[in-house]
Parts: C-alpha cells; structure tokens; sequence
C-alpha cells in the first residue's frame, strides 16, 4: 500500500580516494586513511583495492594482493597474508569474508579470520556474492555457480548474469542478466522472471548494480536507481529516481552518490497516498486503486495505466495529482480529471488545492522553495521569499520534506523540527536519518521514527505503526494497542486504517489483516450517535452488545424512529429510573431515609419529576389538600416546599419524552412500566386493555398485584381496580379487603413505605407500633419524626417509637436534632457516657454529674472515676485513690510524681505477682513444645508438614513451629509491659520480692531469642522476636 521516495538527509564535502563498504565510507587524502569521519590513520599503502568494513576492524587490500587487518581501537595493524595472485572480488557478510583471486576462491572466518575453506578457479569470475545464509555465488562471463561453506559446487546455470544479490526474506536469489531478472534458488531451480524496464535498459548495464532488503530490491544504473517491491507475488516498480552524481553504494536503507567532490547520503522513505480508506499505489506506469472500505484483499481493486511512469502521487483531501516528468494531471476522488497543467520541476513534494509547493532539485541542490500558481491554465513560479501571502521557512537549507496533511502544510528538517504553514515550530525530535512516518490530527503532531512514537510529551518505545482518526491506535509485537485495551495481532503488523467496524492493516506476509477492537467500535457508535445517526449507531450497539452514553439525543429526530429504536433507548436511558412525581410522599421517603443522617432543608438524595402531571394528563393532582387532615397538608407543604429545584440529565429527557410522546400512550406506558410504576401506567394510559397486555408480556402477576393495590391508593375508585381484574383474566381476593382492610393488604405485599404512611396518617398507632416492631423499620420513622416536629400537636409519639429500635447512636442524634436534652443525658447516663455529660453545654448537669458518680462507684469502675476526678473536677488526691483501687500502675505512677505521698501498694503487687506467673507459666509451656517439634524436625522420619499431635485444628512441626513463635511474641509484649509498670512499682515502694522476680525473669528471657534463628527454608516472612531489650537490660 506503500508509496516509497528518496530523501537527502545529509551532504558532505569529501576529497581524495572514496572507498564504501557495510555502510562506512572512507577516504584517502593527504597520507591518511579517514573511516566513517572518526577514525584517522596514517595511509602507507600504495594501492588500496579493496576495502572491508567489520565492527570492530576493517581490512585493506594493497595492491591486490595483500591483505591487512586494522583495529579501530587501538588502529594495530596485522598481515593476514598475501597471494601470489591478484585479488578480484572481496565481499563479506556477518560471519564469512570471500576472497577471490584469479585462479582460487578463499572463505574466511570473521570471528578469528583463520582460513575454513578454499577451492581453484578453472577461468576467471567477474563477482562473488555472499548469502546471510552458507551459500555463495560465483559469476563468470557465461555462467553462474552456487557454492556452499564446504566448497561443494551446489548448481550451475547458464547465463550472463551482471550482477546479483541474495533476497533474506524469501531465501532465493535475484540474478539480472542483460534483459531481465531472474529469482532462481540455490539448487538451480528459477523461481520467477521479470523484464528488466526501459529506463534500466537504456543505462550502463555493465555498471548495475543489485541490493535487496526485507521484500525490496534496488537497482543502481550510474545515476539512476529503481526500487522494486514484492506485492501479491508481484514486482512492482515503485519509483525511478536520478541521484545526484554517481550511485555508490546500499547498505541498511541508506543509499550514497557521489558528483566531483560531493557526497549525497539518502534514505527511503514511504508514504500512504490515500483518500479515506481508498489507497493510491504507484506501479511503474500504472496507478493501483484498493478501496477497502469495499473490501479487504491484497489485491487492487483497479487501476489506471498511463504512457509514461508516475514520478509521485500528492493528496489533498478529496483531490489527488499524479505527477508525470513533464505534466501534473489532478483527479477529483472519483477519478475524473480536474487539471491538467505543465510541471516544469524535477522534483514534486506537495500538492494544495490550485498550489503545487515544489522547490527544484530540493533533495539535491537546497534552493529556494517556489510556489506554482495556477491561474488562466498556466503555471506562475515565484520565490516563496517576495510572496505576500507566505513568510520565509526557516533553515531553509535543511529542508527534509515537505508534507500535505489533510490540507495541513508541514515542513520538517533533517534536525527534526516541524514548521507550520505559516513558519512556526510546532514539534522537534532528534536529527532525522532514516524511514519515519508522520501524521497530524486534533491539532497534534504524531512522529514515528526509529520505532519510537512521540506526541506532545508522551514517548512510546518499540512501536511497529501507528494510525490516529478520532483516536491513536497503535501496534507493538504482536498487540494492537487503543486506550488501555489492547487486541493480539500477527507479528509485526502494520496499520493501515480503520472502518466502522474493523481496524485493518498488512501483515508480515503482506496480507492484508483485519480485527475488531471494542474500544475502536464504542468510538465509533459514539461518533454516529453525536452525528445524529441514531438508528445507524443503534443497530451497531444492538449487534455487538456495546453500550453508550445516550442521554444527549434530539428528541425531535428520536420521533422520526422505528418504534423499535425508542424503546431500546428508552430502556438504556432511564433503566432502574426512580419516577416520582410532585405530589408523591411515600417514595421519596425510601431515597430521604439513609443511615447517613445528614438532612438539610433541601431534599437531595433523590429525583423527583417535576409538573410531569401536567405533561402527561390534565388530572388533577392526587391529594386535595382542602378534603385531607393536618398530617397531610403539612406533608404535602413540605415536599413542594423543599423539592429539588436542579434536574439531573435523565429527568430533563424524561420530562422531553413526556411532551414529544404526549399523544403516543403506548411509549408513556413503556416509560412508566420501565420505571417500575405500574401504577402510573393504569393511572394515566389511554388505553387499559392495550397497556394491561404490554405489562402482561414484561412484568409478573405477582408483580402486577401489587401495582394494584398501589393504584388503588390514588384512585380509592373499586370500579377501576374490577376492570383490571377483567382484562388480567384473574379474580383477585383482595377487591374487598381493599375498601376495609388497606392497611393489612399493603402488609400483605410488603409496601412498607406506604403502610407506613397510611398508619401514621389515620392515625393507628396500635398497628404502627406493631408492623415496625415485627419487620424492624424503625429508620422510616425517622423523615416523619422531622417533619412533622413541632408542626402538628396531636401527633403520635413517633420519637418513642423510633427511640425503642435504636442503637445508642440514633438515639443521641433524634434528640440533638430535636433538642430534647433531658432525654439525652438519660442516654448518656445510661451508657457510662461521662465525657459527654461533664462537656454538656445547653442545660445545667449537675444532677446528672452526681448520678453519674454513683453508677460508677455502685459498679465498682474506679478508673473511670479516677479519670473523671483528675480531668473534670481537678481533685488528684481523690484520682490517686480510685486509680490505686484500679491498680492501674502507670496512672499511680504518673499522681504519685506529682503529689509525692506515700500509699499502700500491697494489692497492686500481688496482682502483678499474679500476672507474672501467669506468663511464666505459658512460657515454659510453649518452650517445651517448640523444643519436641525441634526433635521431630531433625528425625528424618517425620513429615515436616505432619499435623500437630497436641491439637488436631493446626498444621504439625514446621508450621507448628512457627505457631508458637507467635504465641511466644505476644507473651513477650506483655512481659515488657510487666517490667515497665513493674520498675515504675519498685521506685514507688522498696519491694525486694518484686524485685528478685524482676531479676529473675532476665535470666528466664535472655535465651529466647536463639528459639527465633530456625534453619529452614520458609514460605512466608520470618517471624522476629520482640524487642526485650527492656526486660534484660543493653
């Protein structure tokens, strides 16, 4: 799909002799010898025939005869030997040097150069070439030989071969003779033939030259080059250029001429010449159309033939110009002529509408860029420098290109900086030197050069090809990347584009390969849905299951659907949709009730759809406030006073749908049926036997039942509820229940919220008190208890009610938001909650401070009193007296350095007495038993993973091991913590037993750690000792 180019990258002034080998030029001038322009030596040849570049050496041929080898470190120099005959060809790959002289054929190791294999000449050869394989060839007058590294003559064929190469990629060989080329593999056996083209045929044949890479051949005719790519089993030609002075030499895509004293270094480039995703491929004379977004074959789809070869195909947008060496034809993209015009320079970059951006001979010369205006069929130049409309390009003697990127002129210079049309810098990379690949999209420059990606400040390594349409995708090994998501490809695939569905590209066998990417298809649904596509991006969601953001529709186009795309819509916009309209109370208790407790004087947890009754219906609203009680006007008053004010995305679109489908009962039944108010749909339809057999289809009888009962509760009209009954085909038991018994049928069926909400409205607090005890709903009193607070005097005590299911939590909160203070400090007192009763601030708490000390006392919690006497009534005397009947040790302590008394400590030592021998005792427990695991470890009898013969719950030996190393830690905290509070009772009181067991328990200790150092390899982290430094001493 390629189009290829050459580029002049670099220019160099060079005296002297010119040798190329493997890349590296050198040069003889002045009695030295100047490799690749860092290696400088002094030249005491007297003729240099051949000369071999390596990586870490090079070798001379002087006067053909004699070999040297040079270091390019230390420049040592070494004979390898001379021949009594003279040398005709020396040619090397990465592991041979083939040496020919007139009458034999040496081959060489490059590794030490020791001799491995050597056969005579019968006549002399003109060329030997040597394979990446272990095979050479020999080219006589007449004749061609193949030889492998043994010496063995593989094949022989008849031909004048001029010169020849070896193709890696498909391992046969390209052989071109006076009139075409022949592909003929090392067994003689000729795999395809090709004619050689006019303008080969008119050079100097007997100075061609042939180089190949990957599925590319070169072929050089003086100063004339012609690149030739394997496509669809084909050779197609791709360019025919003039280099500037002689060719040289082809080493790793670069190519080098010289002119006098003048060297050009050049390198391939392509490029994608395509509209959309119809490709513009170049062929000799020929120009190959494939339209992919037709088909995806490697194959063109056809093409069009012309008298003369195309030197260069330009795109702009919809136009594209094929340039000829004397004419520019420019076609509209479907293919009809626009212009044809003169093309009066050699050389062609850029095509912009009625402007061709050229400047003559720039990859040769560097002269000044001209713009050619096309005006009355004839072509004006002007010197871009005098133009009105157009600024100077900086450096312009470093120009490497200039592209035409969807209309966008970039120009970009061999140090790697990109300029814009209107000469500012808008991207620098590092000097360009090679193949890259260039896009600009969104206002980005995306550059792929030496497999690395750079875009705005991102940098991607190791990246294979990129393509950006509405966003990047890029491949790397064998994954195509997009997002965060990635999709495994063949090996080294290359992108070309993408389609609706498919992302497409050329695979390493030059087959064109097609995946899907989900990512890749959301974005594009999304792009259609935004382009107001929607039946197009819908039938995409549907077939690959992929869902999008659709709450931005036009709601006019949305009309103009098939019914079948406003119901899938509609489900993916507002499923699990709480609807609620205005003048409903019971489900905005359900979203107002959380467990978060954070209410202000806005409702905000919840939807509510506004004026939807007069958008659907001219009923009246449900509630008549003049015919109800005071529980509801007050009710009522506050939704519609505190009601959200601000619409959320989905509501807006609701509220659009209510008024465009005003007319359509069939779409506002499904809108409420999908909003789970079935309810609403017997209420407001237009139809009750057509909306009875849509819910029937999609929602349970069960289900349906219950909507009933609902609706029954807005209507309070039987008739209705019979007429339901009729067309669900069931005879429902509840019909009349439902008059006299309301409040049991929505127990019934569970609809708490609005059992809650008739019991509290009639007034039957018998019934509430019992439905909330058995189902555990005290949270659903809570909106109520906030509402009605203060507002209504003859309401039933909720608060009470609330109060008897609560944890001590939801009681303080109730009652600080009530203010009720009296029953808030009986719930402190009741919880031992001191801190809050000492910190109250709204009433007096003496009373309660008393109680509270009592309670205490009664209980016998004398740290608490000691904590409430030292804090709160700053009497450390009394502190120091309950804290002593606590034995809390560092409490005493901390009283006792600041009053200095003296007290009785006895029953705070014999309590950690007591706790001593309680940790000794497990001590020497959990010692004994590390000390038989230790024993069954070292049998090799037993199982290093048996299970514990003292308890059959754990794992045996090495992880009872470590079981109890663990069991030992926590027994060592608490000894540390006993020998803290221990040194703080000794400097208090004189206590010699105390302090024998004090130094006793060092003795005991101090080994413990060696239980720790165990010798085997384990699967998790080593358990540490504790830190005992605080027992035994530094």
């Amino acid at each position: 799909m390629e189009n290829y180019y050459l580029l002049n990258y670099k220019i160099k002034q060079v005296t002297g002799d010119l040798y190329s080998n493997n890349g590296s030029i050198m040069i003889r001038k002045d009695n030295q010898i100047i490799v690749d322009d860092s290696i400088y030596l002094k030249d005491e040849y007297s003729e240099i025939s051949h000369f071999l570049n390596y990586q870490y050496e090079f070798v001379l041929v002087e006067n053909k005869k004699t070999i040297f080898l040079i270091n390019k470190h230390n420049l040592n120099k070494s004979e390898l030997g001379s021949f009594t005959d003279e040398i005709v060809e020396a040619t090397s790959n990465n592991k041979y040097t083939l040496v020919v002289t007139k009458k034999s054929v040496i081959l060489f190791s490059n590794e030490y150069f020791d001799i491995i294999g050597e056969t005579n000449l019968e006549t002399e050869i003109c060329k030997a070439i040597l394979s990446s394989d272990d095979v050479f060839v020999l080219i006589y007058e007449n004749k061609v030989e193949f030889y492998n590294l043994k010496m063995e003559k593989i094949s022989e064929c008849k031909m004048k071969c001029l010169s020849g190469c070896y193709i890696e990629r498909y391992n046969y060989w390209a052989l071109v003779t006076e009139r075409e080329i022949i592909f003929i593999e090392d067994n003689g056996c000729i795999f395809n033939r090709i004619p050689l083209i006019k303008e080969i045929l008119q050079g100097n044949l007997y100075n061609l030259k042939c180089e190949s890479f990957e599925n590319k051949l070169i072929l050089a005719t003086g100063n004339l080059i012609t690149l030739l790519v394997l496509v669809d089993g084909h050779w197609r030609v791709k360019f025919i250029t003039e280099l500037e002075g002689e060719f040289v030499s082809f080493y790793d895509r670069k190519v080098y001429s010289k002119k006098n004293d003048t060297l050009f270094y050049y390198f391939i480039n392509k490029e994608y010449s395509k509209i959309g995703n119809m490709f513009l491929v170049s062929d000799y004379k020929d120009l190959l159309v494939y339209n992919f977004d037709k088909k995806k074959l490697a194959e063109h789809d056809f093409k069009l033939e012309f008298k003369e070869d195309i030197k260069r195909i330009l795109v702009d947008r919809d136009e594209f110009g094929i340039i000829f060496s004397k004419r520019l034809l420019v076609f509209d993209k479907e293919f009809e002529i626009i212009r044809r015009e003169e093309n009066k320079f050699k050389h062609n970059i850029c095509l912009k509408n009625t402007q061709i951006i050229n400047e003559d001979k720039l990859i040769f010369k560097k002269k000044d860029i001209k713009i050619l205006s096309i005006e009355n069929s004839k072509i004006e130049s002007s010197n871009i420098h005098n133009s009105k409309h157009k600024k100077p390009i900086k450096r312009l003697n470093d120009i490497l290109n200039i592209h035409n990127i969807n209309g966008k002129i970039i120009t970009i210079n061999t140090n790697g900086e990109i300029y814009s049309e209107e000469n500012k810098l808008i991207f620098k990379s590092k000097p360009i030197t090679s193949e890259y690949t260039i896009d600009y999209k969104n206002g980005k420059i995306y550059l792929l050069y030496q497999n690395t990606l750079i875009y705005d400040d991102v940098i991607l390594d190791n990246i294979t090809s990129f393509y950006v349409s509405d966003s990047l995708l890029y491949t790397k090994h064998d994954k195509l990347y997009l997002y965060n998501t990635f999709t495994f490809t063949d090996t080294d695939f290359k992108l070309l584009g993408t389609t609706d569905l498919e992302i497409y590209g050329i695979s390493r066998f030059n087959s064109i390969d097609t995946y899907y990417n989900k990512e890749h298809i959301k974005k594009q649904i999304e792009k259609y849905f935004k382009n107001e596509e929607y039946s197009k991006s819908i039938e995409m969601m549907i077939k690959h299951n992929i869902k999008i953001n659709m709450e931005n529709i036009n709601i006019e186009k949305m009309k103009d659907l098939n019914y079948k795309y406003i119901i899938y819509i509609i489900d993916e916009v507002i499923q699990d949709y709480d609807l609620v309209l205005d003048d409903e109370f019971v489900y905005i208790i359900n979203k107002f009730a959380t467990n978060k407790y954070e209410f202000t004087s806005r409702w905000t947890n919840h939807q509510i759809l506004r004026n939807s009754t007069n958008n659907i219906s001219d009923r009246s609203n449900t509630y008549n406030i003049s015919d109800t009680n005071n529980i509801i006007k007050i009710l009522y008053n506050y939704i519609k006073n505190n009601t959200i004010q601000d619409k959320s995305k989905i509501q807006i679109f609701i509220d659009d749908l209510f008024v465009a489908f005003n007319n359509n009962s069939d779409i506002l039944d499904y809108i409420f049926m999908k909003c789970s108010r079935i309810d609403l749909c017997f209420l407001y339809t237009r139809n009750l036997e057509r909306c009875i057999k849509l819910i029937k289809n999609n929602i349970s009888l069960e289900e349906i039942k219950k909507n009933i009962v609902l609706y029954y509760g807005k209507i309070q009209d039987i008739s209705k509820i019979e007429e339901i009954c009729h067309f669900i085909n069931e005879d429902v038991y509840i019909l009349e229940e439902l008059q006299t018994d309301y409040h049991k049928i929505l127990e019934y069926y569970k609809l708490f919220d609005e059992l809650i909400y008739y019991l509290i409205i009639n007034k039957l607090q018998d019934e509430l008190e019992r439905v909330i005890k058995k189902y555990d709903l005290y949270d659903k009193l809570l909106v109520y208890i906030i509402i009605l607070n203060n507002q209504y005097s003859e309401r039933i005590n909720l608060v009470e009610l609330y109060v008897k299911g609560s944890d001590v939590k939801k009681k303080i909160w109730i009652y600080e938001y009530l203010q009720e203070w009296d029953k808030l400090l009986e719930v402190y007192l009741e919880n031992d909650m001191y801190h809050e009763i000492f910190n109250f601030k709204y009433i007096s708490t003496s009373n309660y401070k008393d109680k509270i000390l009592r309670n205490l006392e009664d209980r016998n919690k004398f740290k608490d009193l000691g904590i409430i006497y030292e804090i709160y009534l700053d009497d450390p005397e009394r502190s120091l007296k309950y804290f002593v009947l606590s034995r809390s040790t560092r409490d005493i302590y901390r009283l006792w350095k600041i009053l200095k008394v003296n007290f009785d400590l006895l029953d705070l030592c014999v309590t950690h007495y007591r706790a001593l021998e309680n940790n000794k005792r497990k001590l020497d427990k959990y010692k004994k038993r590390l000390n038989n695991i230790q024993h069954d470890i070292e049998d090799d009898t037993f199982s290093v993973t048996s299970v514990c013969k003292t308890n059959r719950g754990i794992p045996g030996n090495l992880y009872e091991y470590e079981f109890y190393l663990e069991k030992i830690n926590d027994i060592l905290v608490e000894l540390v913590k006993w020998t803290e509070e221990t040194k703080m009772i000794l400097e208090m009181s004189n206590n010699k037993e105390l302090r024998g067991l004090l130094d006793n328990l060092k003795e005991e200790v101090k080994n413990i750690p060696e239980l720790y150092k165990v010798g085997y390899e384990r699967s998790k982290e080593l358990i540490m000792c504790v830190d005992i430094t605080a027992i035994i001493g530094n």
